[in-house]
Formats: structure tokens, C-alpha cells, sequence
């Protein structure tokens, strides 16, 4: 599962995201294909206070 910066959720247009029975997913341009890949939405402070 990949994590995105909450900030980075927003900004994404509609038609690249989706929430299916909660779990949000983002599309994604993988081995030539589009995917729906699942994501984990973290704080953008989140990101600081684990030291990445």
C-alpha cells in the first residue's frame, strides 16, 4: 500500500480517486496499464514527526 501526503489527496482531480468500502485508492499508470492502487492517507505533519 502507498502513502500520500493528505495535501497530495486533495489536489488529486476526482476522476483519479475513488473510496470503495472506505478504503481510498488513487489511479495509477503501472507496466503500462492504469490501476486502481490502494492508499493510505497520512497528515502532512505526520510525515515530519516520523523523521522521512
Amino acid at each position: 500500500m502507498e502513502k500520500i501526503k493528505k495535501s497530495e489527496w486533495k489536489a488529486l482531480h476526482k476522476d483519479y480517486k475513488e473510496i470503495i468500502n472506505g478504503q481510498r485508492y488513487i489511479l495509477k499508470l503501472v507496466n503500462g496499464a492504469t490501476c486502481l492502487v490502494p492508499v493510505k492517507v497520512i497528515d502532512d505533519k505526520e510525515e515530519f514527526r516520523n523523521g522521512k
